[in-house]
């Protein structure tokens, strides 16, 4: 494994600079969990190689929720400080998708294999729901969902809303019903899904109340969050959303 565990000192964070401990601490669990070897760069970051080379391997994706790369970060979550609430950032299934594509050959397979991405992307929201619902499960108070290569600008609109946005939704529909914990989208996600129809925002005023305790409180039960970015230190409002 390229990444070290931290130390049960490291499982804490300084209320000054921050509030929740954040997991996992790079950005390429997911796509070591499909199998991409990672490398450190230069830069001292770690990063995914592609993967998926071939598009008769959009076939092959593998269930992320049992390697040993998420049961990393699971346990990591158990071992954490006492009191200290926990955050888990998770990438959509599209953008864990590009994470072992190259650019250029995924944006091509979404023209000339378009059933293959689908089935690939199938696999990945429900590897992507056992991870994140297991975590919920070990203590996890937040799961941040972002789709960073997601952008219609890129893609275009339509394939925007077929290959990203599509799986965005049905990771929130395979999400809902868990005991407890809060799915924050991030506002570019979330925004776009209201576009779409696919999810409907309920508005509540904070009054002033810092935004970390505002999602401490809703994940006494489950909640859907969205519109603000996840690291907002205050917002005059909070914004639930449902499924439609």
């Amino acid at each position: 494994m390229i990444f070290m565990t931290p130390n049960a000192d490291a499982l804490c964070v300084d209320r000054e600079t921050g509030y929740f401990l954040e997991l996992p601490s790079g950005f390429v669990t997911e796509a070591m969990a499909l199998g991409a070897p990672a490398v450190l760069s230069e830069s001292g970051i770690v990063l995914a190689e592609p993967l998926l080379v071939r598009p008769e391997s959009l076939l092959e994706i593998n269930d992320i929720s049992l390697h040993p790369a998420v049961k990393e970060v699971l346990e990591l979550i158990e071992k954490r400080s006492p009191g200290q609430e926990v955050m888990l950032n998770v990438q959509a299934p599209y953008s864990v998708l590009c994470t072992v594509t190259e650019q250029d050959t995924l944006h091509s397979w979404l023209v000339r294999y378009k059933s293959m991405v689908h089935e690939a992307l199938c696999a990945i929201t429900r590897g992507l729901a056992g991870y994140i619902r297991e975590a919920l499960q070990r203590g996890a108070h937040v799961v941040s969902i972002a789709d960073p290569y997601a952008c219609p600008e890129i893609i275009g609109a339509s394939r925007h809303r077929e290959f990203a946005a599509e799986y965005e939704y049905r990771l929130l529909r395979l999400l809902a019903g868990a005991p407890c914990g809060v799915v924050h989208l991030c506002p570019r996600c979330s925004l776009m899904l209201e576009k779409y129809g696919r999810i409907a925002a309920r508005c509540e005023n904070l009054g002033g109340k810092p935004y970390h305790e505002a999602l401490l409180e809703a994940a006494s039960e489950f909640a859907i969050v969205g519109h603000r970015c996840i690291h907002s230190q205050s917002a005059e409002k909070f914004y639930r959303l449902e499924i439609v």
